[in-house]
């Protein structure tokens, strides 16, 4: 069950804000390279024809369904709702996803369409499962889910509906959008983020970074989280293995200098797109670094960074060392 004290309460609206967080800036990212094409098993056998129109209106639903209740979460304590009835709220949309999940995976028509949905209704049904079967002692876990499930979400609305989106998720982007303009002076005392285009190649292991976002926190938000560092470093990585072989690499355990301080990455908070990259695969996410104090965002002019990568066939080490300029 979740936590009452008012410590608690913190960590929840954090948790809930970065599930949110993490889902709206996951629709920025363009197209899902990891869409599942065919992933999903259908019953062949099955008579069900649903039309696009009515795959649409599936969509719909579980889309408005998921929101709802991440919206209730994030406000549990203003609509005085207790954790019981959060769970319970909760299993109501898993109830319904569950179903949509029979309907879609009887389904005998727009076969791709239909396998993308379910790989959606999964990621959507596993995020609620693990809150309501662990509270928040798994939130990184439902968080990574809830990125899925808008890359997913993203992914479906570019290719089968010409950019379209639910109504219940606008409405959610929007007010994310409104209450995020209204808390960031609240959360972030600066922020700055810069497109970058750094490119890396190690024998056909391409590495792309194309976005850097550097802030520093209010003193108020650093006493009220019991934070000790005021700085965040995020990097958004994409790779890609061209070659015919396969390789290791370790983005999400890189080396930062900024501001003539030297961090680690956080690796339990970063996207897990390091380890084994096997030829043809593609791995996309953002590596983040708490940094023990940042002055002035505007005074940093470039970031260093340094990870490892091993080549399997030619069985040897390279240490990436990237200077990403600012100004």
């Amino acid at each position: 069950m979740f936590d009452n004290t008012d410590k608690g309460e913190i960590e929840v609206k954090k948790i809930i804000i970065v599930l949110g967080v993490l889902l709206v800036l996951s629709m920025g990212i363009a197209g899902c390279n990891n869409s599942a094409k065919g992933n999903s098993t259908q019953n062949e056998n099955s008579e069900t024809k649903l039309s696009k129109d009515d795959l649409w209106k599936i969509y719909s639903i579980n889309s408005e369904f998921y929101f709802d209740k991440i919206s209730l979460m994030t406000n549990q304590k203003e609509n005085n709702m207790t954790d019981d009835e959060i769970v319970n709220k909760l299993n109501e949309s898993i109830k319904l996803f569950e179903t949509s999940k029979k309907e879609l995976a009887e389904n005998n028509s727009n076969p791709e369409l239909t396998a993308a949905l379910l790989d959606y209704n999964k990621a959507i049904t596993q995020a609620f499962s693990i809150l309501v079967e662990n509270g928040f002692s798994k939130a990184e876990e439902a968080g990574e889910l809830s990125k899925k499930a808008g890359e997913l979400m993203r992914s479906i609305s570019d290719n089968y509906f010409d950019g379209k989106l639910p109504e219940s998720a606008e409405s959610f982007f929007n007010k994310s959008d409104e209450a995020t303009t209204n808390d960031d002076s609240e959360v972030a005392e600066q922020r700055k983020e810069f497109d970058t285009n750094i490119k890396e190649n190690y024998n056909g292991l391409n590495f792309t970074i194309s976005h850097v976002l550097i802030a520093k926190a209010t003193q108020k938000f650093m006493d009220e989280n019991n934070l000790t560092t005021n700085g965040l470093v995020s990097v958004h990585f994409s790779i890609d293995n061209t070659s015919t072989h396969d390789f290791t690499t370790f983005p999400d355990q890189a080396e930062l200098v900024v501001d003539s301080q030297q961090v680690d990455a956080d690796l339990n908070n970063s996207d897990h797109i390091g380890g084994s990259i096997y030829k043809g695969v593609k791995k996309e996410g953002d590596i983040h670094f708490f940094v023990p104090e940042i002055n002035d965002v505007n005074n940093i002019k470039e970031l260093r960074l340094k990870w490892l990568s091993s080549d399997q066939n030619a069985h040897d080490t390279k240490e990436h060392d990237i200077v990403i300029n600012l100004q």
